[in-house]
């Protein structure tokens, strides 16, 4: 099985033509079916028997003259009322029936997970004319004439990690780790004897963004903000530091680096963009998973495994062209993560993120080349150190405290934050680490798919406000 998806991952990234090049064009809205048509198309998409890429699909709107208030779009739950082209929706809630076809029951069907509907390996998805029916979305006063509605899609590409056992293994000691091989609370040792609650030890399936949060996405996010909650969302401080193009004009916040991947992410934005969205923050498991997939961990002691396996990082020092989304590290040839720190040439230079999903490229032959995860999650070692629920703690945590771990509702308070009962830092709690290293890391211990770097978090930053150049997200359902 192990053999036979990599040699799958490699095909997928072989037929790779850039990151993050997902598209929702065409839009109109019939108020009076309560519906939203638009045009779905993204690169790179592949339907297998056990594994497959999609599509996270949600509806925002309001009212013209309401500035900052958007409400989140519910889709109707009757498969009939809508139209997918040549997708199908599929269920996302933990369950057998996880990843079959369908659409989440209320209150959780608050978008749709879109995926091919026959199988294959696709250069290009669609572009698909999608019609989805909402439940809530409201009609115009036939009395008004100036009352009218502005309408968003936004769309996430997810790769589904499927269902099944994995193990887990501390970096340096095999014996602080567990073999999960079937659904229900385990015991096991990870620093402290923990039980796991079910829905926290990632046996059952999730679906994890195929890539980090980019600036464009991010950009998104703050223009659908209530007033006043921008600022507590962003900092235009951080504009050209590291990288980071997120910058305020008069139509909101925008960034020429859309691609990009979005650094001075502090935990709670992160999690209100992950409530936002109608996602959940993912776990430490499920990283673990994500990256190594089924497969027996090797020795610490005589190999490190990163995302892709146990080859080394390679770290990219110069882009061959403008960074338009296109751009590729030309030196060296065999680049495979964003790493060590590295003050580029070519491109805009300097130090910071690049763009997401940057070492799959036309020609890439293998995970390693691509820096690719068992399932193919891109840059989960490297670029940025990504926020994840601890999952291992002081002896007697109670994971009673971390909630049901299911995802938001799309709705914020009037501060932008999110609103779900995910769990918040709290002293001598340390809840949120940081996993897979970033652009600014020189030891390639941090780059480890087992390593974490959770003091640096908690210690300092107990409230969870606190912006890194190097840390961002990558949220899951």
């Amino acid at each position: 099985m192990r053999k036979h998806l990599t040699a799958v991952i490699a095909l997928l990234l072989s037929a790779q033509l850039r990151a993050n090049a997902i598209r929702v064009f065409d839009l109109t809205v019939n108020h009076n079916d309560s519906t939203v048509t638009f045009k779905l198309e993204w690169q790179n998409g592949w339907h297998l028997s056990y594994n497959y890429d999609a599509a996270w699909v949600f509806v925002k709107f309001r009212r013209c003259y309401e500035t900052g208030v958007w409400s989140h779009g519910l889709i109707d739950t009757s498969i009939t009322k809508h139209s997918f082209g040549g997708l199908e929706p599929v269920w996302t809630l933990r369950g057998p029936r996880l990843g079959t076809v369908g659409i989440d029951t209320f209150p959780y069907n608050t978008g749709v997970m879109l995926r091919i509907r026959g199988r294959g390996v696709f250069a290009t998805v669609g572009p698909h004319t999608i019609t989805l029916k909402l439940m809530n979305l409201p009609r115009p006063d036939p009395n008004d004439p100036n009352d009218s509605y502005d309408v968003s899609v936004f769309a996430i590409e997810m790769v589904y990690i499927p269902t099944g056992p994995y193990w887990n293994l501390h970096a340096y000691y095999r014996n602080y780790g567990i073999y999960v091989d079937s659904p229900g609370d385990k015991s096991f040792n990870l620093y402290y004897m923990c039980t796991y609650p079910e829905r926290f030890t990632a046996y059952w399936g999730f679906h994890l963004a195929k890539y980090e949060i980019s600036q464009g996405q991010y950009a998104d996010f703050l223009n659908h903000l209530p007033n006043g909650a921008v600022s507590n969302r962003f900092s235009l401080a951080n504009y050209n530091l590291n990288r980071n193009r997120l910058q305020l004009g008069g139509l909101g916040v925008y960034t020429d680096r859309p691609d990009r991947a979005q650094n001075y992410l502090s935990v709670l934005d992160f999690l209100a963009y992950c409530d936002w969205a109608a996602l959940r923050p993912a776990t430490a498991l499920e990283y673990i998973k994500a990256a190594r997939g089924s497969a027996y961990p090797p020795d610490p002691n005589q190999n490190a495994e990163y995302a892709w396996g146990t080859e080394a990082p390679v770290a990219g020092t110069h882009f061959n062209g403008a960074e338009n989304g296109t751009e590729e590290f030309s030196t060296p040839s065999n680049a495979n993560c964003t790493f060590n720190n590295v003050t580029y040439t070519g491109g805009d230079g300097g130090r910071g993120p690049a763009r997401v999903g940057i070492h799959a490229k036309p020609g890439t032959s293998d995970r390693a080349r691509s820096g690719a995860g068992a399932y193919g999650n891109l840059d989960l070692s490297g670029n940025l150190a990504e926020f994840y629920l601890r999952m291992g703690g002081p002896s007697g945590y109670n994971y009673a405290d971390f909630g049901r771990l299911m995802p938001g509702d799309g709705i914020l308070d009037a501060n932008g934050d999110y609103n779900e009962d995910w769990p918040r830092n709290a002293a001598n709690n340390l809840t949120w680490e940081a996993r897979g290293g970033a652009w600014s890391t020189t030891n390639t211990d941090l780059l480890r798919i087992t390593y974490n770097s959770v003091v640096a978090i908690n210690a300092n930053d107990v409230n969870g406000n606190t912006r890194w150049s190097d840390r961002g997200g990558r949220p899951a359902r």
